[in-house]
């Protein structure tokens, strides 16, 4: 069973994560078979001998090497409506005529821009993979959880969400930051953990009836809550055969994980399981039981990465004219608006967007994926236009352009020129 823990880090360091592999053989507060997996390292100090035997890739290499595995998939055209994006992948995945898992053509209906197959890093596909994941995510899962629902199970949902994950991690998408501590450790070992591996939850602890377990002061007041007609059914599910009248206090813990157990972990065990057959093409589950500690950055919840003003300026190039030019310095003027719009978005509370509101509509992706883009964003000037004009910003999400008028007169006109542009962009051709 892995478990994603807090590594501790001397005073002012950035908090880090790691899996504790947890032989459930053993006790619990036996620590001497367990495996400390570092999250982050950033140091060699830190380093150490992860999954028993061998010592993990970094997470570049090992999408890299993913990458380089690939044998050719054949393409396949998706015909997508905007507002309909997970719907849509569900009916493609549910034709039996049609292959399953392929280099994906996005073409949203209704917009202009699509996808053409001799195009490895394409707009249509970075943004269907982020609308369909976020989609995906709302339906399917809670905080990270897989949803107890029969219907969902029955349509096979689960495992195309896993093919979903795969290919975005594969095809250039964004990582797919969905999974909690709990769904990731069943896909890393594809075992059902006992049900002492986990901690049982707040949320479970006040249902009134646990609330009381919980809070039995004495082995009278545990056995008389055992008796009462709702807790001996529930003990009947879980395979209870001691008798509840002669019951002790001290065993409150191993009944109440028991209990947790059958009514939170054992309903979502199906849609786990349909989640790693999902995972299990192009090489990617194989890669995370192989390095379950560097994939867990792309795949938990918990450690998505808040994007940064300088992680966007870094992959920012400004195409300035000849130093000395006339044109040049007008361009370092609004080039200065830009960046001051930037930094609005960034630490602004009371702006209107954020950084990943910026990034979606220069790219398609409100992060930047795991193996980066393909190119720089290059930064353009538009020189054509009359003095009086009030065009907007464009941008090309292909090609990573970004298109700046140079006749904003200030920071404040620009910046207000900026924010409409993102907010009324809705998709392609817009």
């Amino acid at each position: 069973m892995l478990k994603i823990v807090p590594l501790k880090t001397k005073k002012n360091e950035k908090i880090k994560l790691c899996v504790i592999d947890i032989d459930d053989e053993d006790n619990d507060d036996d620590n001497t078979n367990n495996v400390t997996i570092p999250f982050g390292v950033d140091n060699a100090e830190n380093e150490k001998e992860i999954s028993h035997t061998k010592k993990e890739l970094e997470l570049e290499q090992i999408l890299n090497d993913l990458k380089s595995k690939q044998t050719p998939q054949p393409n396949l055209s998706y015909r997508i409506r905007m507002g309909y994006v997970w719907e849509d992948f569900v009916s493609y995945q549910q034709k039996k005529f049609y292959p399953p898992i392929g280099n994906l053509l996005i073409n949203f209906v209704g917009y202009k821009c699509i996808d053409t197959a001799g195009e490895k890093n394409t707009g249509p596909k970075r943004e269907f993979f982020t609308l369909c994941l976020k989609s995906m995510e709302e339906r399917l899962f809670l905080e990270g959880a897989p949803l107890p629902s029969t219907v969902l199970v029955n349509q096979e949902e689960f495992l195309f969400a896993g093919r979903l994950m795969a290919m975005s991690l594969v095809q250039g998408g964004q990582a797919p930051t969905v999974l909690c501590d709990m769904t990731y450790s069943f896909v890393c070992s594809k075992n059902v953990p006992l049900p002492k591996s986990y901690e049982v939850s707040l949320e479970f602890l006040n249902i009134p009836l646990m609330k009381k377990l919980k809070e039995a002061r004495n082995d009278k007041e545990f056995q008389k809550i055992l008796l009462e007609d709702d807790m001996v059914s529930m003990l009947t599910d879980i395979g209870y055969r001691n008798n509840p009248a002669l019951e002790q206090v001290c065993n409150r813990e191993e009944i109440l994980r028991s209990l947790y157990y059958k009514k939170c972990i054992e309903p979502v065990v199906p849609a786990l399981q349909q989640l790693c057959s999902g995972l299990d093409v192009l090489g990617v589950l194989d890669m995370i039981q192989d390095n379950p500690t560097a994939m867990a950055q792309c795949f938990v919840r918990n450690l998505r990465k808040e994007l940064q003003l300088d992680d966007l300026l870094d992959i920012m190039k400004a195409e300035f004219s000849e130093i000395g030019s006339n044109k040049r310095k007008a361009e370092i003027d609004i080039y200065k608006s830009f960046t001051a719009f930037l930094e609005q978005c960034a630490f602004d509370e009371t702006s209107p967007l954020n950084l990943e509101n910026v990034l979606m509509f220069i790219t398609g992706t409100e992060v930047i994926p795991p193996l980066g883009f393909h190119k720089e964003i290059s930064v353009k000037f538009l020189h054509s236009c009359a003095p009086d004009c009030m065009c907007l910003p464009t941008v090309a999400t292909c090609a990573l352009d970004l298109n700046l008028p140079i006749h904003y007169k200030n920071e404040e006109v620009f910046s207000t020129i900026m924010t409409n542009s993102i907010q009324m962009c809705q998709g392609y051709g817009n």
